[in-house]
């Protein structure tokens, strides 16, 4: 689909802001690494969004990841969060 982006990885200290979207791994997002990151990022550019994949998979699965049991922390400022789910129909 060609739509640009950033991916985090933990040993980085600073996003780029460049392309309008952040991808980061769930364990990374509760990280004090990527918390400073968007934090500065969030004074040089205004983050209105936080879109958090497979959501469901917090309340499910009781040892899917530990960065997943506090969900709010995901987000350090007011912004829009959305938490995308799937569900099968059998």
């Amino acid at each position: 689909m060609e739509v640009e982006y950033e991916v985090f990885w933990g040993d980085q200290a600073r996003l780029g802001g460049i392309d309008d979207l952040i991808l980061v791994s769930a364990n990374e997002a509760k990280s004090p690494m990527w918390q400073q990151a968007l934090g500065e990022l969030n004074k040089r550019q205004l983050m209105v969004r936080f879109i958090f994949d497979e959501g469901h998979q917090a309340f499910i699965a009781d040892d899917f990841r530990n960065a997943l049991k506090n969900l709010t922390e995901l987000r350090q400022f007011p912004m829009q969060l959305v938490v995308l789910s799937c569900c099968s129909h059998n």
